[in-house]
């Protein structure tokens, strides 16, 4: 099993849910942004993201597989397949070795627009900002924003979390998730083969991009955002 944990936060969860019950009716529309400025100085001149994770500051690859990963991985598991229509991404801090935004344009297998978006270099956000999610539907939509899930139509419906309780809950759902299948011999929802399609998508959106050798350095974020 792979610890991909972000779709075991419970929003995505009780989200999967409407989903499957059939609230939402058909996927018309998707898009999931991830906007911090964890990758910027604070006023006390450290960078809140390299704080936590020093190595990210090093990596080739960095906005799309180190960080997006886990949002392709959420829009697979909310929306089935997906396949990269197009991608865009820019390296816009000099001292940071890897990109630092992008966008990937996807579509579902019934050729529903789905975007994943995001950059962790975007002044006067937090260092640490939620997700924002919006799913149109044929019979409703739904909305996850300031951490609180919310169902739009005619039977609408909210949810508030609290961020810590369900990023907390998110690794404990999985790991629970992990002993049930050693328990029982149930299949993982996160095995290598469902892991290969996510990083597929990956690896797809750096070849739309123009980014696809990790060990190229383009003349800068015009030259590499194509």
């Amino acid at each position: 099993m792979v610890h991909e944990n972000w779709r075991f936060r419970p929003w995505y969860r009780e989200l999967k849910r409407w989903i499957t019950e059939g609230a939402l009716g058909d996927i018309v529309l998707a898009r999931l942004a991830m906007i911090s400025s964890g990758f910027l100085p604070d006023p006390a001149g450290r960078r809140p993201a390299f704080e936590r994770q020093p190595f990210m500051a090093r990596e080739e690859r960095l906005m799309i597989a180190e960080v997006l990963i886990h949002h392709l991985d959420v829009m697979r598991f909310l929306c089935g397949s997906l396949r990269v229509a197009g991608a865009r991404a820019a390296r816009t801090l000099p001292e940071v070795r890897g990109e630092t935004v992008a966008t990937i344009f996807l579509e579902t297998a019934t050729g529903a627009p789905v975007v994943v978006t995001g950059t962790m270099a975007a002044p006067g956000y937090p260092p640490r900002a939620p997700d924002r999610l919006e799913i149109v539907g044929t019979r409703a939509s739904a909305v996850l924003a300031d951490s609180e899930l919310s169902l739009l139509g005619p039977r609408p419906r909210r949810q508030p979390y609290d961020p810590d309780q369900g990023y907390q809950a998110s690794f404990d759902g999985v790991i629970a998730h992990f002993v049930d299948g050693l328990e029982t011999g149930a299949p993982f929802e996160t095995d290598p083969a469902d892991n290969l399609e996510t990083l597929r998508l990956v690896e797809h959106a750096y070849w739309a991009a123009g980014l696809h050798d990790p060990g190229s350095r383009d003349g800068g974020p015009g030259s590499a955002a194509r």
